[in-house]
């Protein structure tokens, strides 16, 4: 069966923001007076929703707390680059394939980076942001106002969200979705997504791939 319709994570999937939100991270918690995470810890539970993030890790920091000083730093100004290719294979797919954005990102930030790289919001079919719902990865119900203005027209199997960790697979298989992972994020590994039921013809290196695989699917 085709795919008919494509919804995307943004962080390391289009935009390469791992180091550069790690760094940050550690800058802003600095700052705040506590021990920056492991790195390896923040890792692990990276794609999970902000505000859940900053309580596991530094808890007592409000997000008001955080993005107070994340804007003191100047981080809204700092701009991730999306990946090689990625911006292509949008405009290609595009012209096929409705593409909409489902993000654990805040929603400023999300605006910010695309903006940053030459999108708005209206360029997609549909972009939500963590702000946006009161349901996030891994919970399935992230997709269903998307799902809603899709209102049926076309069959959960045949809607592919590509993603760059389990909390993405775990979501998109608990909605019926069929799922691709890209490795770009630099967070799960092939042997990850594989263990974890991706079949190895739905893992690709990069979402510049996408154009050249849909028909595979």
């Amino acid at each position: 069966m085709p795919i008919k319709k494509i919804i995307s994570d943004f962080d390391g999937v289009f935009a390469n923001t791992l180091e550069l939100c790690l760094g940050q991270i550690e800058t802003v918690s600095r700052s705040l007076g506590r021990i920056p995470p492991p790195r390896e810890e923040m890792i692990r539970l990276w794609g999970t929703q902000f505000e859940k993030f900053l309580g596991h890790f530094l808890p007592g920091i409000t997000m008001e707390m955080y993005l107070d000083k994340w804007r003191e730093f100047g981080f809204d100004r700092a701009i991730p680059p999306f990946f090689e290719g990625v911006k292509e294979a949008i405009g290609i797919i595009s012209g096929e394939c409705p593409i909409s954005i489902v993000s654990n990102r805040e929603k400023e930030s999300l605006g910010i980076i695309l903006k940053g790289n030459g999108f708005e919001p209206g360029d997609f079919f549909y972009v939500q942001s963590a702000s946006d719902t009161q349901y996030h990865k891994p919970d399935p119900r992230a997709f269903d106002p998307v799902l809603r203005l899709l209102n049926g027209s076309m069959e959960r199997h045949e809607i592919l969200y590509v993603g760059d960790t389990l909390i993405d697979y775990e979501a998109a298989a608990g909605a019926g979705l069929c799922f691709a992972g890209v490795l770009s994020g630099g967070i799960t590994t092939a042997e990850e997504f594989e263990k974890s039921g991706v079949e190895p013809r739905y893992i690709l290196e990069s979402f510049a791939d996408l154009p050249g695989r849909l028909g595979s699917f």
